[in-house]
């Protein structure tokens, strides 16, 4: 946490820092306010960690704090903790960087009463800033769901039986996420929807296959928070090798994260890890924007370029209405055929673009295409039609001319032109995504 490593997130295109293991009332608080300070010198907003917070999420592992279940506090026991919460929000809730906090990562059911309770006590401080829940995705098992990302021990779990799922809870990972969702939207009614998923693998032996919930899991997470008139914010994989699964991103892997949440409507985009998280210090490699030691890491650069182009189109699009995707072109499954019948390869984008956010492709466009295109289909608040454009691969290069009457404003790597009747894009590069506004 220095004015050196946070002027590289600045300059990168970041406006907010989520604290990670410096976390107010231990003895990394210094630390939070240094990062406090700085992000205000630079324009930054800052989410603070507070120890308290975990008091309303505690029990859901023996090592965790030590602190009981919220739900098994006693009535002078939360009198204390409301009292314990507010005296140390006030601490820096004023302070011109503070734009919220970071509650809590990934919870479960029963940690849903401690999380309404909270929110419930945020708001009556008046600050209008996020109250900011991360959420499991939905490969959670049923203890997950129950007991939230870590799980507890048996003498817990018998404390806490009281959890019933609905008798459909297997039918699908939809339904078993929403019950997660719903308990959520129920306790905090959130005005941000988040969840972290990796998509950028190696699965079924495929070197750059990409996990489908990059649509799949978008897509419902998506529409989930249109229909409660919130926000989704997406999370790009900004490293890897954590696992055998999860790759480094390259520039590619990079593009078509960050392009098809674009096209799907996401109104944030949280990159994780932005930088070596200081409590990792078991991996040999650099992951994040910089690494721990506040050098550059080889994503620092092709990332940066990648959210210039963000910062030129996100505006417009977060400001018009997300009417869903299609897609047109063959999907490259060249690049795929070698998992076939291999473990995991259901799980590889094949190119079919799920159920939720899918809409029936634009009459207003003619589109010509090599390889596949994913279109995000938006109207401006004054009815014009806008249209995000990705190249939906990351092996393969596209070739295309759309056709459409009149004029169109074109923003490609951050540059915005005027075309009159279509645009051809040769070698189009991977992941790479064009914003077409018709004028």
């Amino acid at each position: 946490i220095t004015r050196a490593s946070y002027k590289l997130l600045k300059d990168a295109g970041i406006n907010t820092v989520y604290g990670h293991s410096e976390v107010v009332g231990t003895k990394s608080e210094k630390y939070v306010f240094n990062a406090l300070d700085i992000c205000a010198e630079l324009g930054l907003v800052y989410f603070v960690r507070d120890i308290v917070f975990d008091r309303f999420c505690g029990g859901h592992r023996d090592d965790y704090n030590g602190f009981k279940p919220f739900d098994e506090l006693t009535d002078a026991e939360k009198a204390d903790l409301k009292r314990d919460f507010t005296a140390s929000l006030n601490r820096y809730i004023n302070h011109p960087a503070f734009g919220g906090i970071a509650f809590f990562d990934e919870p479960g059911l029963k940690h849903m009463t401690g999380i309404e309770t909270a929110k419930r006590w945020f708001d009556e401080l008046g600050v209008g800033k996020v109250f900011y829940v991360n959420m499991l995705s939905y490969c959670a098992n049923d203890d997950m769901l129950r007991y939230g990302q870590a799980s507890p021990s048996e003498k817990s779990k018998k404390q806490w039986s009281d959890i019933r799922f609905p008798e459909n809870i297997h039918e699908n990972r939809f339904i078993r996420y929403s019950v997660l969702l719903d308990a959520l939207e129920k306790a905090a009614h959130p005005s941000v929807y988040s969840f972290d998923m990796y998509a950028m693998e190696r699965l079924a032996g495929i070197e750059k296959a990409v996990h489908k919930s990059l649509y799949e899991l978008t897509g419902f997470m998506k529409a989930y928070a249109n229909r409660r008139n919130a926000e989704y914010w997406a999370f790009l994989q900004v490293g890897g090798d954590w696992d055998r699964y999860v790759r480094v991103p390259d520039r590619a892997d990079m593009a078509l994260q960050i392009n098809v949440n674009l096209a799907y409507g996401a109104q944030g985009l949280q990159l994780f890890p932005t930088c070596y998280p200081n409590d990792w210090y078991g991996f040999d490699y650099r992951v994040g924007l910089f690494d721990r030691y506040g050098e550059k890491t080889p994503l620092y650069d092709f990332t940066k370029e990648l959210l210039l182009h963000v910062k030129e189109v996100g505006g417009e699009l977060k400001a018009s209405r997300f009417d869903g995707v299609y897609t047109v072109g063959p999907f490259d499954t060249d690049g795929i055929k070698s998992g076939e019948g291999k473990p995991d390869f259901e799980c590889v984008f094949n190119g079919d673009l799920p159920e939720y956010c899918s809409a029936a492709p634009t009459t207003e466009l003619d589109v010509s295409t090599d390889s596949q295109l994913l279109i995000g289909k938006f109207t401006a608040k004054n009815g014009k039609k806008l249209f995000y454009l990705v190249n939906n691969s990351v092996t393969r290069k596209a070739n295309a001319e759309i056709k459409f009457s009149g004029k169109a404003a074109v923003t490609e790597n951050a540059k915005r032109s005027v075309k009159e009747s279509r645009l051809c894009i040769k070698d189009w590069q991977y992941g790479e995504g064009i914003l077409l506004a018709l004028q």
